[in-house]
């Protein structure tokens, strides 16, 4: 079997994520973008990868179209491993992150594609999970807005729509003192910073917040890579921390767990854009994550998967719950038990009934 194809397709998807034009203080988001990657076979075998994502996409499909697929298009695509191994060795000052690790990573989830359909199995199981699951919790992720109004009112509706976990990305202790106002103690809170601070801002943030019952507090260090200084917040926040989001390599996530202590590593998968985005998946797709949950075993963290359009496959090489956030959708992701379908399959064949636009 040889690849003959490899093919980006950069889409735009209307958007709505709560924010009203009134509200200044958050950006309007008005358009959800990503890229999907068919790689064809001589075989006649087609799968589909994704690469990141958002405002990068356009910049991960030059990528691909010149730095990954004429790597790639000739080769086989059976050995995944090793074809990913090569290219990333030979594009090596560019694929370890950024729009050349995600160009990479949406290939190497395009050959699990390939592999899954190939065996006829679920990929999933081809990874080695055991245990069918239909169905699964999934939190509300709410964008910034930088208005306690604003996230109280989103807040009680993700409550009302039948989500049991909120995740806020505010840095201001009024806004999510008014998430928790607003969906009672029994509703999970969680709060991705985005890397807003430093590590004694950190300190002081994560103090106010201890009343707030949060689960996790994620991404809260500028740089992201200050593992000992996300050792001390750790250990003087009194909050539990999430990070990953921005790690790249497995090197990356085994600083994480092993220097900086995280045990909550979210994974998203076109981190094979911003990869393994929250790691797993980020720098070399469906492989990577594979690795990251041999680290996780070893460790024991919690992966904890999410992405912006419909969810995750990540659960598969972990064969454990996990949490997919899902962007205004519903409060519990359907997996499709059909062989084969990786979840950028599946985002395929979903959005093709839906109103989007190609770049």
């Amino acid at each position: 079997m040889k690849i003959t194809a490899i093919e980006p397709f950069h889409i735009s998807v209307p958007y709505d994520f709560g924010n009203s034009a009134q509200n200044a203080a958050a950006m309007q988001w008005a358009k959800m973008e990503t890229l999907f990657v068919k790689v064809t076979t001589d075989e006649g075998v087609v799968g589909w990868g994704e690469g990141f994502g958002l405002a990068a996409c356009g910049i991960t499909k030059v990528a691909v179209e010149k730095a990954i697929a004429p790597l790639a298009v000739g080769r086989d695509p059976t050995d995944i491993a090793a074809l990913t191994a090569d290219i990333a060795y030979k594009q090596r000052n560019c694929s370890r992150n950024g729009p050349g690790g995600f160009a990479l990573s949406a290939l190497d989830i395009a050959l699990w594609d390939i592999a899954g359909k190939r065996a006829g199995t679920p990929l999933y199981r081809l990874l080695g999970g055991a245990e069918t699951v239909e169905r699964m919790p999934a939190y509300a992720s709410l964008l910034r807005y930088g208005n306690a109004d604003v996230v109280r009112r989103n807040s009680a509706k993700a409550v009302e729509r039948g989500y049991r976990d909120v995740k806020l990305h505010e840095t201001g202790v009024a806004e999510i003192a008014a998430a928790r106002e607003a969906i009672g103690a029994d509703i999970a809170l969680t709060v991705d910073a985005s890397c807003a601070w430093t590590v004694p801002q950190a300190i002081e943030i994560a103090t106010k917040l201890q009343p707030y019952n949060l689960m996790w507090l994620e991404e809260p260090l500028w740089p992201p890579e200050d593992y000992a200084g996300m050792a001390r917040l750790k250990a003087e926040g009194g909050v539990p921390i999430a990070a990953g989001e921005n790690a790249g390599t497995l090197a990356d996530i085994a600083q994480l767990i092993g220097t900086a202590g995280v045990r909550l590593c979210p994974a998203q998968h076109h981190q094979n854009r911003r990869g393994q985005r929250h790691a797993a998946d980020r720098g070399d797709g469906e492989t990577k994550r594979n690795k990251d949950c041999a680290a996780f075993a070893v460790f024991r963290p919690r992966p904890d998967c999410h992405h912006p359009l419909c969810g995750k496959s990540s659960r598969a090489a972990a064969d454990r719950t996990v949490s997919i956030s899902i962007w205004k959708r519903a409060p519990l992701a359907t997996w499709s038990r059909r062989p084969a379908a990786s979840c950028a399959s599946q985002m395929v064949q979903a959005l093709a009934s839906t109103s989007m636009r190609r770049f």
